[in-house]
């Protein structure tokens, strides 16, 4: 996840809101020479999208897909703000995320206010939840994820500075140490490790799928596939980490594993 972005969207009118969309300002992909940014704003405008959003919203649906900047976190937050106001007292708001991350600024700010939420929230991992996108992930009380999603987490880091002075480089470094700090302490009680073992696994970058999730309280339930039962597993999946160099030196501080 990185900290700081410069990339801002324009505001375009959907689902009777003005909501931010993902950065057009956003460079071409030079290798393949595509303008992701003029393709979404295809879809975006586009009225079957709109209507489908419409319908979502109607059911208490977010959607948050691609990367996490300051213009999602204002789209995600005023959807937010609209569906707290609009749905009845107990319905629950239900976040279905695909990203790899993004920003650790926008992202904590969507996380914090869903945490905050008075009514129940759901998160659904479609595909991966990984970087500052697991933080919004986990800010859900009941998190679901199909048996195929994984997860990833590393420590905040920053991006270029080289044209930032020392003083504002030592700002920036005080800040990513103390995100770095709180991201453990976010995670707390709301997994089967403890506070400690969270630091310990996150200090370093920890990729891992579903029933990993699952075994240690990341997850509430995997989505059943067609055919299988709640909570099976496709064959050969593993309660271990994809890749996870830390996880040892956290596995040895559960009860009875030496």
């Amino acid at each position: 996840m990185r900290r700081t972005s410069n990339l801002w969207a324009p505001m375009v009118v959907g689902m009777g809101l003005a909501v931010a969309t993902p950065a057009f300002a956003q460079a071409a992909d030079d290798e393949r020479n595509i303008q992701p940014g003029a393709a979404l704003a295809a879809l975006i405008l586009n009225p079957n999208f709109i209507a489908a959003q419409k319908e979502n919203l109607k059911k208490g649906i977010i959607r948050i897909d691609g990367e996490i900047n300051q213009a999602k976190q204002v789209e995600i937050s005023t959807l937010i703000d609209y569906l707290d106001q609009t749905l009845s007292k107990n319905q629950a708001i239900t976040f279905i995320i695909n990203s790899e991350g993004g920003e650790a600024d926008a992202g904590n700010a969507i996380a914090d206010k869903i945490k905050f939420l008075s009514r129940p929230t759901i998160a659904i991992a479609e595909g991966t939840a990984q970087s500052i996108a697991f933080t919004i992930f986990m800010a859900a009380d009941k998190r679901i994820a199909y048996p195929t999603s994984f997860f990833m987490q590393h420590p905040v880091s920053a991006r270029d500075d080289r044209k930032l002075s020392k003083a504002e480089k030592r700002e920036n470094q005080a800040v990513i140490d103390f995100q770095n700090r709180l991201a453990d302490v976010e995670l707390d009680g709301r997994t089967k490790l403890s506070n400690e073992q969270l630091k310990t696994m996150f200090s370093g970058t920890c990729l891992f799928g579903s029933a990993f999730a699952l075994k240690y309280g990341f997850l509430t339930e995997i989505r059943a596939a067609k055919g299988q039962t709640a909570g099976s597993l496709p064959e050969g999946a593993t309660p271990k980490p994809i890749h996870c160099p830390n996880w040892p030196k956290a596995e040895k501080m559960l009860p009875g594993v030496k």
